[in-house]
């Protein structure tokens, strides 16, 4: 029998996750995007911001298009302004 997934709710899930994704955004070129997800990243939730409502909708997009591409669709999205 061969597992094809990794259970949730194990101790080392986060480290498993992160190593996952930073491999994954080594396969793009170093935006500031990318490099916001690579150190604003923690586990599922991304925080960053940005001086313009018109910035934060453009890294967003462009988060998304990033993420998705690995399978990993990013689902929450929050603002304070």
């Amino acid at each position: 029998m061969r597992f094809r997934r990794v259970t949730f709710g194990i101790n080392f899930i986060p480290f498993l996750l992160t190593a996952t994704i930073l491999h994954h955004l080594r396969l793009f070129e170093n935006s500031n995007v990318v490099r916001e997800l690579q150190k604003d990243l923690y586990v599922d939730d991304w925080l960053t911001g940005a001086d313009s409502i018109t910035e934060v909708e453009e890294m967003y997009e462009q988060a998304k298009a990033i993420m998705l591409k690995g399978n990993f669709p990013l689902a929450k999205w929050k603002s304070s302004g």
